[in-house]
């Protein structure tokens, strides 16, 4: 299969972007395999929605400036400390704080409680919508570069590090890797869930950091990068050489975070369909849902992100 390189060589500026645009839609993907009957069988008629839709969230921080904060966390901002609900956080910290340096874990919590609100009114456009785009910032949790002020190596001479990681590595790598997950499982609180993920993912930020920094030590710089024709432009990105080298020094890390990912989603999805109390679900495919102002995705976010 001919991989798509979005591998670009990002800016500093790009935080709010995560896994690529490929591997979002892949971890979606895979997540509808996680779940049990009759929930399988909603998912699977309306796939194409769920995976095509995994992107809004970073196609929407180019319209919604209060859309960055929400893929992130800068845990150093917080001491490490993450409170277990937005009201506590913001009590804590103060809203200005949450909105330069991040609310993913609260930001969760919100669409979690979206999911299971259209589930209990079964209404098959919003929780294909919303499960997309849950399964997007659940999929960003899981990257340790998003749990840190120097989420793009900037503070330590790393720059580009970001889309190296998250995104070079999964396209060029993904096919040697073993992602079954078994099924999606129960969660109980969701609040604790979302922080145990990101704190398990910050813990990774040392060795992603320090892999990166033992490549450099071991390539000479012009062997470091590459370009590549992306439509009628050159881009310059990590060279193949020098992302196999990364690669082999983490030792697994992206598949095993991109192998919890999945299975964090399907089981956000089941476990939100059970909160709703299983309700029937329409056997029809939903309609294509254009992207807008959607009250879930715009409006009914001012409590957590402005």
């Amino acid at each position: 299969m001919k991989l798509l390189l979005f591998g670009l060589y990002l800016s500093a500026s790009m935080q709010a972007f995560g896994w690529g645009f490929w591997a979002h839609r892949y971890i979606n993907q895979q997540a509808i395999s996680t779940l049990p009957a009759p929930l399988i069988r909603f998912y699977k008629l309306n796939r194409h929605g769920v995976i095509s839709k995994a992107v809004l969230p970073d196609q929407r921080r180019y319209a919604v400036p209060e859309e960055g904060c929400r893929h992130y966390i800068d845990m150093e901002a917080y001491q490490h400390v993450v409170p277990l609900y937005f009201h506590e956080a913001k009590a804590m910290f103060s809203e200005d704080t949450l909105l330069v340096h991040g609310m993913l874990p609260w930001n969760i919590q919100f669409f979690y409680s979206q999911l299971i609100k259209a589930f209990e009114n079964k209404d098959a456009k919003n929780i294909i919508k919303i499960s997309a785009e849950i399964g997007h910032y659940i999929a960003d949790a899981h990257v340790p570069l998003h749990t840190t002020r120097n989420y793009n190596g900037q503070l330590t001479g790393q720059l580009g590090i970001h889309a190296l990681w998250e995104t070079r590595l999964p396209e060029l790598f993904y096919t040697r890797y073993f992602l079954y997950t078994g099924p999606a499982k129960r969660i109980d609180t969701i609040a604790s869930f979302a922080r145990s993920i990101v704190l398990s993912s910050h813990a990774l930020c040392p060795r992603v950091l320090e892999c990166d920094l033992m490549v450099k030590r071991k390539l000479p710089e012009n062997r470091w990068y590459e370009y590549q024709a992306k439509g009628t432009s050159m881009m310059r990105m990590y060279s193949y050489e020098y992302a196999r080298h990364y690669h082999v020094l983490l030792n697994g890390m992206v598949e095993q975070q991109m192998k919890l990912s999945i299975l964090a989603v399907g089981s956000i999805w089941y476990s939100a369909w059970l909160e709703a109390g299983k309700p029937a679900l329409p056997e029809t495919q939903a309609e294509n849902i254009e992207e807008e102002n959607h009250p879930n995705t715009h409006s009914t976010h001012e409590h957590s992100c402005h």
